[in-house]
């Protein structure tokens, strides 16, 4: 059976089994790789919890509407709902137009500039 000897920088030698050597990287490779999972998970859900706590709209309020699969109509809760009838899981979100220079609500703007800062601002298109 093989050693492997590692000279440590106090100059004393180490010999530590081959099996022993074997078991301890494995052990870092579990580790790396339980890692490398972990950090987009966390990076997932971390996201998810900043997300939902810029919410500046009233998350009691309801809305109107149809199911994209079953086709029934219902009213849901803003945020993250299910389809009552097939349990299709809906997100409604709710965002107010802001000024990209400052930051201003555009909500009902009636001019092509913002008030606030004079920066253009583009014109929605309406929807069909």
């Amino acid at each position: 059976m093989m050693t492997n000897i590692i000279n440590d920088f106090a100059g004393d030698v180490w010999i530590i089994p081959e099996d022993l050597w074997y078991r301890f990287m494995g052990v870092l490779g579990i580790t790396g790789a339980c890692g490398t999972v972990a950090v987009p998970i966390l990076h997932r859900v971390s996201a998810i919890r900043v997300q939902d706590e810029t919410h500046t709209v009233d998350l009691s309020a309801t809305i109107k509407l149809v199911c994209p699969r079953c086709g029934k109509e219902q009213q849901l809760a803003l945020g993250r709902s299910r389809c009552g009838s097939c349990g299709l899981r809906i997100r409604v979100e709710i965002e107010e137009e802001h000024c990209r220079n400052c930051g201003y609500v555009l909500y009902k703007l009636e001019s092509a500039v913002c008030p606030e800062c004079g920066t253009p601002v583009a014109q929605p298109t309406p929807l069909k």
